[in-house]
């Protein structure tokens, strides 16, 4: 098969509110090599008989039980079960935008051997009624960039190569800037990532959201974080006056904001 495969970590607890349309944003990629792998060992609502119809209808699904102490550790658990060779995560309130994501990430591979992608995403606030379009930073993936402008992309928006999973992994104890921290540390290999303009996905923040319910632990750990790595006293994203969505997020035209409604309704 000349595709590349793809592999997408989906944790979960509780999400029986919009689990099925995030699996069925991964259903809809018009791209066959492609798993989904499922990880909740947790959950107590409808969730598990949500994804136990899925899994039932599509080998190409999997559902891991085992029990998880945070996202970023239930995000470590998947790592273990993928065989593909490209790997992603997306939260059970996150949908892929386009159907052509996983094609696009096939076919830019075929031009340039990459060891990461990323894109540009949607944040829909429910409470609001409002969208805004985060872009992506178009900056080389360093380590000081990385501090200044805080993680380049939405975390389910970045698509990251096997070769690099095979030597790291996520650290549970960061797992409110686990994304950030995990870009920091593998930024020093000097790895290739590729940015392209192009909206991956929909994050909806209807108040369950981790980084929202947890501003001030995320803050501290984000704090952990730069103290850990800045030692060429770069000034972070956070004391800059800027957080790292204020500084690459844009309004959206009304035509986009009647199409993103559509798809979450």
């Amino acid at each position: 098969m000349d595709e590349i495969k793809i592999s997408i970590i989906l944790p979960s607890y509780n999400s029986e509110k919009y689990i099925e349309k995030a699996i069925n944003s991964f259903l809809g990629q018009n791209y066959d090599n492609k798993e989904l792998i499922i990880v909740d060992g947790k959950s107590t609502d409808s969730t598990p008989a949500i994804i136990e119809k899925y899994v039932a209808a599509y080998p190409n699904i999997s559902w891991i039980k085992e029990k998880d102490i945070n996202v970023t550790d239930a995000i470590n658990i998947g790592l273990k079960y993928c065989t593909g060779d490209f790997f992603a995560f997306l939260a059970a309130d996150v949908f892929y935008y386009t159907n052509d994501i996983f094609s696009t990430i096939n076919r830019d591979h075929k031009v340039i051997s990459f060891d990461g992608i990323y894109f540009d995403n949607y944040y829909y606030f429910a409470s609001t009624n409002k969208i805004v379009l985060r872009k992506a930073q178009n900056v080389e993936f360093t380590k000081n960039n990385l501090l200044k402008y805080g993680p380049m992309a939405a975390f389910d928006s970045v698509f990251i190569s096997k070769e690099i999973f095979k030597k790291h992994q996520y650290k549970p104890e960061h797992n409110l800037a686990s994304d950030w921290e995990f870009f920091i540390r593998i930024s020093q290999e000097n790895p290739l990532f590729l940015y392209v303009e192009k909206v991956c996905t929909i994050d909806v923040q209807d108040g369950d959201n981790l980084s929202r319910k947890h501003d001030l632990e995320q803050k501290r750990q984000v704090k952990v974080v730069s103290a850990l790595y800045n030692d060429e006293n770069v000034v972070p994203y956070f004391e800059s006056g800027l957080t790292s969505n204020q500084s690459t997020i844009s309004k959206v035209w009304r035509s986009s904001k009647r199409l993103v409604k559509q798809l979450i309704k």
